[in-house]
Parts: structure tokens; C-alpha cells; sequence
């Protein structure tokens, strides 16, 4: 028998993968890892050392002391979260080829991730991985195609029941809950394991033939689960949730299909080979660890922070309610005599002369100022230790004052985690080609999505995966948060106003109402793949049809970028078909008429504006004198009146010069003119 057969993820028993999972977790405990992360997730929380934040706690023999927790470390974490997660992504979808196909299913993959992300609730998962990196070191987003949901399409032959489209699914896990290989260095991972949650009674019925093993499964798995000890502040009580373990093998010489096994703590559900083209598990950190495969949490450097500042407030406070009402100092052998009178009030009856000196106030309640000072500080440390400073939180101090210095002290918060935004990006283009890559294996039914057009309102549309076969990544681009806000959407749209860029009343509301230029783009987008759609064709030995309302100036230039490729140069019936259509754009041009060309920004063939030009030796017109031509107010050129008539004089037209060209002839004789030639 070969050694490679010893290899683990072959043929293994559940034992071998839950002890994949004790050694991880034995690894996170030697680390200090998973008490730092409970701690983390505990204050995040609310729940702090001593106290929650929800209220004041009591303490000491007595009940004197008075414990509670002023939660910063959530505020300073959720102002991270804002920072790196306030720009929206914009998928860009790239193609395997630049072909019109090509290009065009690369905008219905930007279609179908809008629609994952709006629809689907993809964009919160996203955001709920990032979260839970800068709380426990670690974030990961799972897909897994599902074919027990979606729409009916078809029924089942031999069951009669109905087939449903499917579709995928979105989990997010924290560090402690995707199991890995812990001597792994790259995060590169052959294999890992995802622990979930699901009732035994669901989980039995999806699979009968498993039935008693299921339901003999106990509700908690502490000692093995990563996840017991992320959820330990939780009060624990019965529950028929039981925890689902799912190992993913990638690709390998070894297993080169992969592998993937669906267990619990008593047996193995289901055994295959890897469904999909990688292991769809994506995982996004604000910082490795040398030496292991955790990742490092801002939360762990502010911890100690919040345990301080929690004990300083508790000694203020408890010092508060304990000498907050007043005590009365006197002498031992004073001659006091204290009396109640109507409505509570006391009555105080001193002999002798001196009341000051019989009877003085105590103040008890004052604490020193350094405690508030040390407080103070310990805030100036958190903020140091995520970059989260006094203008991100929207309380700039007396010194700052101008635009310039805020956005400076801004733009170093930007900056201090822009390593943590850079792997927010990695992780929306991860999930994004994951979601196209099982979509494209998968989604062989037709479905609908919900497109977004012009004023941000939506259309269905219908793709399946013959639709987004040609994609190949995803890359991602990430919308400024300006253009999230009023403001920066109307100075957006005033910016372009300005410009020139926008030339009609709908053009800035759109702006306006939606922040996004994608309307103003698309006559341009669809005239591009237009040309490269015939370029395509005269490549292949077609002649693409020439219409008048095509801009014949682009498609004549963007046509003869063929001939530069010396390929084509050598084969002369593709230099003769490019020329040919060229040639019949040249010949239409002069012939369109001056609303379209107007419509189109589209100038008129030169042919055109030399007949349009004075002629040598005509008059220049005198101030004052009658013009031989009268702009309109339709922007048309009208000529004068004749006074006689009461009929517009027509200008003479300029007669050909010899030898003119079949193009020119035919330009005079499509506006009805029978050309004479000069002699």
C-alpha cells in the first residue's frame, strides 16, 4: 500500500475530522486567542469585566461599591466599521475575451452582482465579515449552492415533484468558527472546516436515512466547537440546535477533484467530491499573525483599555452614590438637638454662640482631578490604537477649524486602515467571482432579476448561466461616500452642469436622485459595442450593414484601426472588405440629414462644409445690409422674402468643380440638385 493513501482527507472517519477540529482549537487556546476573542466579543457586547453596560452593578460586603462599564470599545470599533465600510462597491466584471459577447455578458454579470448585493442582502454579509475581523482578528464569508429553494421551473419525472431553480446562499463566520490547518502559513488553505448551526429535527428530516444518529447528537459541542467559546456569555439553555461541520478539500495531485464532507459529531452526512471550482470560503483580516494562521483584531489592543477605564468610572461612581448626600460633622460635646417638623423638614436647635464651630458639612464626593485626567487619557490611547480620531467622531477640538486641517486629520484615520480597507476590497472581488463561478455551473434555469435603469427604478430581467459563461473575475470599484449624501450628489450633478456634460433636464435628476453617471453613459457603451461588433464581423469575412443614423465619422475611424494590425494587412479580402465599408460610411455621410447629424453631435461630411463655405469672390456682407441668411430661432436657416412674390429667394447653390468626385455628384443629386460642372 502506497503512503500517500495514509493521507487523512481520503478516506476519513469522523473522528479524523473532529480531531482536526481539537487541534485547531488547542492551537487558538496555546495562542491566548480564543480568551482574547471571548473578552472582545463580551465587551463588544455590553458585556464588560465587572458590569454590562445596561446598568450599575453592586459590589463588596456592604453592597458600597458600585460597578459600571461606559462602553467605548464598541463606539471606537463601530466608528472602524463605518470608516471602511461607508463606500459602497461597484462590481466590474471582466470577460474572458473583448468580443461583443463577451462584453456584453460582462454588464449582465455587473446585473446580476447589483442584484445579489441589493436583493439578496449580500452587501450585509460583506459588511457583517468585516465586523466581525475587527472584533475577533478574522471574518469569512461561505456560498453554497442550494437546490432547495427558489422558484418552481419544472417537476421531477420520476418523484412528481417540483424542481426549484436553486440558488446560492450566504453564511459569515468569525475567526474560531472556520477550522484550519494551524501549521499553514500563506492562508492558502489545502483544506478547512466551517461549523454551523441547525435544528436536529430539520437536519433529520433532510436526511431520514440518518435519523438516529442525528437525534442523538447533544445540543453543544464546548470542547471541540470554536464557537462554544465565542458564545459563552450567552445564558445557555436547552435547545435543539446542534452544531454542522462542513470540510472543504480544495483541487489537488493528491484528491484532483477535490473533496467535501457534510458531518456531525455522529456521523457522516454527505460524502463527494469539491462541488465547486476552489473552496468558496473568503476570508478578510486587518492583520496576520507570524507564526500561525490567526489573524490580529484591533479590539485586542483597546481591551486592557476598556478594563481601566471601567474601574476608574466605577470608583467615581461609586464614591458618588455613597457620600453624594450630605453628612453633617459635630462636635462630641456639642449641645445639638435635632427635631422633625410638617413636611419632613428638620429643625436644628444649637446652644452656644459659634453654629461653625458646633456643626460643619462634610464633602466626601469630590474626586481628585487626575482620575478624570487618567480617563481622559486612557480615551487619547484608544483613539492612537485604532486611528479613530476627534474628527471622525465628529468632535473636532477648538484648534481645528479650517477645511484643510480637518480633512488632514481625517485623511490620517483613512490611512491608518487602509491596510484593513484594502482586504474588504480582496474580499467583495472573492465573493463576487465565487458567486459568478457557481452561478455559471449551476443556474441552468432561467430566473429573474431585478435591473436598476434610468431614475433608480428597477425592471426584471431574465439571465441564466449560457448568460455569464464568458465571464471571467471581478473586480471591484468603489463608489465615493460623497455620492451616498444629498450634498454630494448635487454637487455632483452642479459639477457636470458646468461642465457641459450634462445638456438636459433629466440628465441632472437622474444625478440628482441616484448619484450615478451609468445613464449618461449608456448611448456611448452601446455604440462601442456596436463598432466592435462589425469589426468582429469583417474580421470573420462579413460586411456589417451601414445605416444613416450611425456616427460615420467614429465608425470610419474606429473601422481602419483594423488595417494597423499587420494580419489583417495580409490578407487582402479583409483589407478589401474593411475599405468597402468604410467607403459606403463615406458615401451615406453626406447625405443625413441636418436634424440627425444635430441629434447625434455628429459634424457634416467635409463634402458638406466645402459647399457650406463662402466662395472666392462673393461679397462679404455689409453691417446693415439684408443678410442672404437668417438663423431661426429652431436653430434652421431660413432665407429672405422676396418682396414681390412674397417667396423665400433661394440662394444660389455653388456649381461642381471639374472633376468631382461620384460621392460629391451624389451628394448634390440626393438633395434633389442636378450638378453642373465648371468650365
Amino acid at each position: 500500500m502506497s503512503e500517500l493513501s495514509k493521507y487523512f482527507a481520503i478516506d476519513p472517519t469522523v473522528g479524523d475530522l473532529l480531531e482536526k477540529v481539537d487541534n485547531f482549537q488547542s492551537h487558538a487556546n496555546r495562542m491566548g486567542w480564543a480568551e482574547k476573542i471571548r473578552k472582545s466579543v463580551n465587551y463588544y457586547y455590553g458585556n464588560g469585566q465587572y458590569a454590562n453596560s445596561d446598568g450599575i452593578y453592586t459590589s463588596g460586603e456592604q453592597d458600597e461599591l458600585s460597578e459600571v462599564m461606559i462602553n467605548r470599545f464598541r463606539s471606537h470599533l463601530r466608528y472602524m466599521l463605518t470608516l471602511v465600510t461607508s463606500e459602497r462597491p461597484a462590481y466590474d466584471v471582466r470577460a474572458i475575451n473583448t468580443d461583443t459577447k463577451s462584453t456584453a455578458q460582462a454588464k449582465v454579470g455587473e446585473e446580476v452582482l447589483e442584484y445579489y448585493l441589493r436583493h439578496n442582502k449580500l452587501e450585509n454579509k460583506l459588511r457583517d465579515a468585516a465586523e466581525k475581523a475587527i472584533l475577533t482578528g478574522e471574518g469569512f464569508v461561505a456560498l453554497s449552492w442550494d437546490s432547495n429553494i427558489g422558484e418552481p421551473y419544472a417537476v421531477d419525472p420520476e418523484t412528481g415533484e417540483p424542481v426549484l431553480t436553486g440558488d446560492i446562499t450566504y453564511r459569515t463566520f468569525s475567526s474560531l468558527e472556520v477550522i484550519r490547518d494551524p501549521n499553514t502559513k500563506d492562508h492558502n488553505y489545502d483544506w478547512l472546516i466551517v461549523e454551523d448551526r441547525i435544528s436536529k429535527y430539520e437536519l433529520a428530516a433532510k436526511f431520514p436515512e440518518k435519523e438516529k444518529e442525528i437525534l442523538s447528537c447533544p445540543p453543544e459541542y464546548i470542547r471541540r466547537s470554536g464557537t462554544g467559546s465565542l458564545k459563552n456569555y450567552r445564558r445557555e439553555e436547552e435547545t435543539d440546535m446542534i452544531p454542522v461541520f462542513t470540510f472543504y478539500h480544495r483541487k489537488t495531485k493528491i484528491l484532483p477533484q477535490g473533496r467535501m464532507f457534510y458531518f456531525v459529531e455522529s456521523d457522516i452526512l454527505i460524502d463527494s467530491v469539491l462541488p465547486y471550482e476552489e473552496i468558496p470560503v473568503y476570508r478578510v483580516t486587518p492583520g496576520n499573525v507570524e507564526e500561525s494562521v490567526l489573524g490580529y483584531a484591533p479590539a485586542f489592543d483597546i481591551l486592557g483599555i476598556q478594563e481601566v477605564t471601567d474601574d476608574l468610572y466605577s470608583a467615581v461612581v461609586s464614591n458618588a452614590r455613597t457620600y453624594s448626600r450630605q453628612i453633617i460633622a459635630t462636635l462630641r460635646d456639642a449641645n445639638v438637638n435635632h427635631r422633625t417638623i410638617a413636611e419632613g423638614m428638620s429643625l436644628l436647635e444649637i446652644d452656644g454662640s459659634n453654629v461653625n464651630d458646633a456643626i460643619k458639612p462634610l464633602q466626601l464626593n469630590m474626586p481628585s482631578p487626575e482620575t478624570y485626567n487618567l480617563i481622559d487619557r486612557l480615551g487619547n490611547e484608544m483613539e492612537q490604537s485604532t486611528g479613530i480620531n476627534e474628527v471622525i467622531k465628529g468632535e473636532p477640538g477648538p484648534n481645528l477649524r479650517s477645511g484643510n486641517a480637518l480633512t488632514f486629520i481625517a485623511a490620517q484615520a483613512v490611512k491608518f486602515n487602509s491596510t484593513l480597507q484594502q482586504y474588504i476590497n480582496d474580499l467583495f472581488e472573492s465573493v463576487g467571482t465565487g458567486t459568478l463561478s457557481i452561478l455559471q455551473k449551476y443556474a441552468k434555469a432561467p430566473r429573474f432579476i431585478a435591473v436598476v435603469g434610468q431614475s433608480n427604478k428597477s425592471f426584471l430581467k431574465e439571465f441564466s448561466s449560457e448568460d455569464i459563461e464568458l465571464v471571467s473575475r471581478v473586480m471591484v470599484q468603489r463608489a465615493s461616500a460623497l455620492t451616498n449624501t444629498t450634498a454630494g450628489k448635487l454637487e455632483l450633478a452642479d459639477n457636470l452642469l458646468k461642465a457641459g456634460l450634462i445638456t438636459r433636464p433629466q440628465e441632472y435628476i437622474n444625478v440628482l436622485e441616484t448619484g450615478k453617471l451609468d445613464h449618461m453613459l449608456e448611448a456611448d457603451q452601446t455604440e462601442l459595442i456596436n463598432r466592435r461588433s462589425e469589426n468582429e464581423m469583417l474580421m470573420k469575412g462579413e460586411q456589417p450593414i451601414v445605416l444613416l443614423s450611425d456616427n460615420h465619422p467614429g465608425h470610419i475611424q474606429y473601422h481602419l484601426s483594423l488595417l494597423d494590425d499587420p494580419e489583417a494587412r495580409r490578407n487582402p479580402q479583409i483589407t478589401q472588405l474593411v475599405l468597402d465599408h468604410v467607403q459606403e460610411h463615406i458615401a451615406i455621410w453626406p447625405t443625413v440629414p441636418p436634424e440627425i447629424l444635430a441629434a447625434r453631435n455628429i459634424p457634416p461630411s467635409p463634402s458638406m462644409q466645402q459647399m457650406m463655405a463662402p466662395q472666392e469672390g462673393q461679397p462679404t456682407p455689409q453691417p446693415g445690409a439684408p443678410q442672404a441668411q437668417q438663423p431661426a430661432q429652431n436653430g434652421d436657416v431660413l432665407a429672405p422674402m422676396d418682396e414681390n412674390s412674397g417667396m423665400p429667394n433661394m440662394p444660389s447653390l455653388p456649381s461642381l468643380p471639374e472633376g468631382a468626385s461620384p460621392q460629391d455628384q451624389s451628394a448634390f443629386t440626393s438633395l434633389g440638385i442636378t450638378p453642373g460642372m465648371q468650365q
